[in-house]
C-alpha cells in the first residue's frame, strides 16, 4: 500500500509517530512522510528503510494573526507536496487533531486513516474531526477509554482501534554503547547509583514537589534524575532535593540511553482533564522495554497497567510516606516488578495490529482504485 503519512510537528518530538512510520515501513508499505522537521539521523533511518521524507515547515506562533498566516502557509506547502501523489493510488494517514484541522478541505479527494492521540476540547478541532471521522477507513487511538469517548462523542459505528504508545525505536546494545560515548559527560553521574528517573516536561502542570521531598530522605545509594525541558520549576525542586541531577531535553531515541540505566521510573499526571486522567504515556513502554519498574500516581490511565501487570506501585502523590513505601516495596521485590514490566512491552504488538487492520481494508481500497481507473 502507498501511504502518505502527515503530521504537523517535528518528527523527533512525536514518539508515537516515529513508531507507526517504522512499523509501516517494516510491513513493506511505501511510506511518504510529510513532517515539519526531522533530525538528520532519523531522516537517514527512515530513508534507509525505504521511506520518502517531505518537509513542510511550520512554526508555532502565539499571536492569533501570525497563527493564521503560518497555518495557511503550511497548508499551501502540504498541498504542493500532495500534487505529486495521486489520490487513486495513495492513502493518507493523518496524525493528530491539529493536523486534521489544518488539512480541512484538502483531504476530500483521498481515502484516509486517522491516528488521533489526544482528547482535546478545542472547538475548531472538534468541528474538523466531526466533519471527517465517520468517513475514515480506520481510526487509531492510543488508549481504550479515549477510543470509547470518541465512539460515543462522534456516534461512530465501530470502536476506534487501540494502538498504545509503544516505542519501536529502542536502541540495541551496540547503539546504547555508542550513545554512552556520545553522552559520556553524564555517564559518571549514574555509576554505582540506583537511579530514580523522571522523563518529561518539568513544569507546574506536573507537580513533583512531594516526590522531591521523599527522594531527599533516601540514602546515598540513590540518585534522582529529571530529564526534560525546565519550564521554571527546576530550582524549586533542587531546594527540596539538593542531590537532584538535571539533564536537558534530548531527542529520540538518544534519551532512551538514560531510560536503560534507570532503577525506577516515575510516571505521573495531574488528573484534571479527561485527557490527563485517561493518559496514554509512551513512558510506560519506554521503561518496560528495559525492564524498569515504575511508580505512578492514582489516575485511571495508569492504574490499569500497574494493576494488570504488577509492574510497579501506585502512590498517593502528595504523600511522602506513600512514595517512600513504594520504593521499599519495589526494592524488596525488584526482580518480579522488572520481569512484569518487560512482559507488558512484549505482549503489546502494534505492528501486528496495524498489519491486521490494513489487510481488512485492502480489498475496499483495491475495488475503489479499480473503479476509478
Amino acid at each position: 500500500m502507498k501511504i502518505v503519512y502527515i503530521h504537523r510537528a517535528s518528527f523527533e518530538k512525536r514518539p508515537p509517530v516515529i513508531s507507526t512510520v517504522i512499523n509501516l515501513l517494516k510491513l513493506r508499505h511505501k511510506v511518504i512522510l510529510i513532517t515539519t522537521n526531522i533530525t538528520p539521523d532519523l531522516k537517514f533511518y527512515i530513508e534507509n528503510l525505504g521511506g520518502v521524507v517531505e518537509i513542510a515547515p511550520y512554526t508555532i506562533k502565539h499571536n492569533k494573526f501570525k497563527v493564521l498566516i503560518t497555518l495557511f502557509d503550511y497548508r499551501k506547502k502540504v498541498a504542493n507536496i500532495l500534487k505529486k501523489y495521486d489520490p487513486k493510488n495513495h492513502v493518507l494517514w493523518i496524525e493528530g487533531n491539529y493536523t486534521i484541522l489544518a488539512l480541512q478541505g484538502m483531504i476530500d479527494r483521498y481515502k484516509y486513516i486517522f491516528q488521533i492521540q489526544e482528547l482535546h476540547k478545542n472547538k475548531l478541532q472538534f468541528y474538523s474531526i466531526k466533519r471527517y471521522i465517520s468517513k475514515a477507513l480506520l481510526v487509531f487511538m492510543p488508549e481504550y477509554n479515549r477510543a470509547y469517548f470518541y465512539k460515543i462523542l462522534f456516534k461512530l459505528k465501530s470502536l476506534p482501534i487501540v494502538l498504545p504508545n509503544k516505542p519501536y525505536f529502542v536502541p540495541s546494545t551496540n547503539e546504547l554503547n555508542k550513545l554512552r560515548l556520545k553522552y559520556s559527560n553524564y555517564i559518571s553521574l549514574f555509576e554505582d547509583k540506583k537511579i530514580i528517573l523522571y522523563q518529561g516536561l518539568i513544569s507546574e502542570e506536573r507537580d513533583l514537589s512531594p516526590f522531591m521531598k521523599a527522594f531527599n530522605k533516601l540514602d546515598s545509594s540513590y540518585s534522582v534524575v529529571l530529564l526534560g525541558k525546565d519550564y521554571g520549576v527546576l530550582e524549586q525542586y533542587k531546594k527540596l532535593c539538593p542531590r537532584l541531577i538535571h539533564i536537558p531535553y534530548i531527542n529520540a531515541p538518544d534519551y532512551l540511553l538514560f531510560t536503560s540505566m534507570a532503577y525506577i521510573g516515575i510516571v505521573t499526571y495531574v488528573g484534571d482533564t479527561l485527557n490527563n486522567a485517561y493518559c496514554a504515556p509512551n513512558k510506560i513502554f519506554e521503561y518496560s522495554a528495559f525492564s524498569v519498574p515504575m511508580i505512578g500516581n492514582s489516575i485511571p490511565g495508569l492504574k490499569y497497567a500497574f494493576l494488570e501487570y504488577d509492574l510497579g506501585e501506585i502512590v498517593i502523590e502528595n504523600n511522602e510516606n506513600s512514595i517512600l513505601e513504594a520504593i521499599n516495596k519495589i526494592s524488596f521485590r525488584y526482580s518480579d516488578y522488572s520481569k512484569n514490566a518487560n512482559r507488558l512491552y512484549n505482549e503489546v504488538d502494534n505492528k501486528e495490529t496495524v498489519k491486521v487492520e490494513l489487510n481488512k481494508i485492502k480489498t475496499h481500497i483495491h475495488e475503489n482504485t479499480t473503479n476509478n481507473q
